[in-house]
């Protein structure tokens, strides 16, 4: 199958990705999460015959991790549908990501782009103003504000001249 198609890089190296990525299994005896690579002895032993090891602490998962991981899940179905050009979908989706991780800048960027690109401008300058607070002149941030001020003056250039049109009348 590999052999067969032309993946694009981004493809072959999710699929590298999912095919090395840890298994998380919930153990019903501590009431955790651990994280292990399912292994078997034998190649052609069956999911019967992985082991998982009680004793090895290292790979819990604690609930900051899994609220990180959350988030990500939610920025990059966000960023998914952004890239589709469905931002009204992705909006909440970036918002949640931005709440769960409210020190992340790079989720608060692409909340404040996403409300730019819906026209909620008052809500990402909000949110830029936030992220500049957090991280202090990233140039990012800074590229995002002054785009942002040029569709805010955009935006007052045209009530004013409906004002003017109406006091016109």
């Amino acid at each position: 199958l590999v052999g067969t198609m032309a993946w694009r890089p981004c493809s072959r190296l999710l699929w590298l990705l999912w095919l090395l990525a840890p298994v998380v299994v919930w153990d019903s005896r501590t009431h955790s999460n651990h994280c292990c690579v399912a292994q078997a002895e034998d190649p052609g032993q069956g999911a019967d015959d992985m082991y998982f090891d009680d004793e090895d602490d290292d790979y819990v998962i604690d609930e900051e991790e899994e609220e990180r991981a959350r988030a990500q899940s939610l920025h990059d179905k966000a960023l998914a549908l952004a890239i589709d050009g469905k931002e009204g979908e992705a909006l909440p989706l970036f918002a949640q990501a931005a709440e769960l991780q409210p020190g992340n800048v790079g989720f608060m960027s692409d909340l404040g782009v996403t409300q730019m690109r819906v026209g909620l401008l008052d809500q990402a300058l909000a949110t830029f103003t936030q992220a500049d607070e957090l991280s202090p002149g990233m140039r990012l941030i800074q590229d995002n504000l002054k785009a942002l001020q040029e569709h805010l003056d955009y935006r007052q250039e045209q009530l004013s001249k409906q004002n003017s049109d109406r006091t016109d009348l």
